[in-house]
């Protein structure tokens, strides 16, 4: 599957070459702002991954041009679109562990782990610390939604560090009085993190 997906994104790619030409900057922005991937955990398929590998070509190329790098909107616009590509939230999922936390540990004051020769204990697959077989009913119930959270972050790190470079020198263009403004637009147009704001505003 990442074979088909890497082939694809090398063809992606080469179809959206950078230039210094204005028609083809805003060609290349609004293929990368009408690319997507399906955010839909239960989605595996091959051309899923192909759509993920794709859209993050496609963004960091309309990351190089010089549009984005001097039209403060066209930045905004990009900024905008990854604003909707944020982790799903998993509170109720670190809930589910500590509850199979607690469940393990009231099995196992009722049985004592015992050793008996020639017999050999069976292990799961699956650990999540201090929840023995109770953290495997969890695990899988959230793998899909924590394996797109994965896929997610990676296209935002990604891609936030291709338009990292366009940022500074909006920023830099920036009268000082501004800045702070402009720093705030942005993270809430991206929907950053503090480490992603953090990455995106360091010198």
């Amino acid at each position: 599957m990442h074979c088909k997906a890497l082939v694809a994104g090398l063809a992606i790619s080469a179809s959206t070459i950078i230039m210094a030409d204005s028609d083809t900057d805003w060609q290349c922005l609004t293929n990368a702002l009408n690319a997507s991937f399906d955010l839909n955990p239960s989605n595996r398929t091959d051309m899923q991954q192909i759509a993920f590998v794709g859209k993050c070509w496609r963004m960091r190329n309309a990351a190089a041009t010089e549009l984005v790098a001097t039209n403060r909107e066209a930045l905004f616009a990009c900024l905008d679109n990854m604003g909707t590509y944020v982790l799903f939230p998993t509170n109720l999922y670190m809930e589910e562990v500590a509850n199979a936390k607690a469940e393990y540990s009231a099995w196992l004051a009722k049985n004592p782990p015992t050793r008996t020769p020639g017999i050999v204990t069976g292990r799961p697959i699956i650990r999540i610390e201090g929840t023995g077989i109770f953290g495997n009913a969890v695990y899988h119930r959230w793998e899909p939604v924590l394996s797109r959270n994965i896929q997610i972050e990676t296209y935002r790190r990604k891609v936030l560090t291709a338009f990292r470079p366009a940022v500074q020198r909006h920023l830099s263009s920036t009268p000082e009085e501004m800045r702070p403004a402009f720093r705030t637009n942005v993270m809430e147009r991206a929907a950053l993190s503090v480490r992603e704001a953090e990455m995106l505003f360091s010198q």
